[in-house]
């Protein structure tokens, strides 16, 4: 289906779907609650626990400070950067994924060096104890490891929807047509 000489209302609504923007009362709160939950906590936090090896936070430490001045940047004016916002949430959903196969390297050396792993916050220090008090070391190791990387899978391919829709827009799509709808 060609799009090129179509205003946005005259497209099926599965495309308006999918090209609609998010709207710009969830900007700041997604910005600010899934880099701090999804980067902070479950990369960093992880990274930076026993046993530290510096190695790890220096593949993810860039990326994570910058996703983080991103995110604030989203939070100022968040109606001027609907679009910008689509491009962020690809972009941040790429660094969680880059930083949680990093994290799932981490925990498959520590299954090989038998240590312990306990790091957690909120509610996830609670199921953190729960889990560890059912299982030794090595079987959390590997249940964590398992977690990781299928949210890295999930959070790729997130990825490379929104990096899909933030270009098909940014290539089809005039500011007119964002204001005519």
């Amino acid at each position: 289906m060609k799009i090129e000489n179509k205003r946005f209302s005259q497209l099926p609504e599965h495309f308006q779907v999918y090209l609609s923007f998010l709207p710009v009362s969830y900007i700041r709160w997604v910005a600010i609650v899934i880099t701090i939950m999804f980067v902070d906590a479950f990369i960093i936090e992880p990274i930076s626990g026993n046993p530290f090896i510096p190695l790890y936070l220096y593949i993810v430490i860039l990326p994570v400070i910058f996703i983080n001045i991103w995110a604030l940047r989203m939070c100022i004016k968040p109606y001027n950067r609907q679009l910008e916002f689509v491009l962020f949430y690809g972009v941040l959903s790429f660094i969680i994924s880059l930083g949680y196969i990093v994290v799932s390297f981490k925990f498959v050396y520590g299954m090989f060096q038998f240590d312990s792993i306990s790091y957690a916050i909120g509610l996830g220090y609670i199921a953190a104890n729960f889990l560890f008090s059912i299982l030794n070391d090595l079987g959390m190791a590997f249940i964590m490891n398992i977690w990781y990387l299928s949210f890295s899978g999930l959070f790729a391919y997130g990825g490379v929807m929104y990096l899909h829709k933030y270009f098909f827009m940014k290539k089809t799509f005039t500011w007119s047509d964002s204001r005519n709808r």
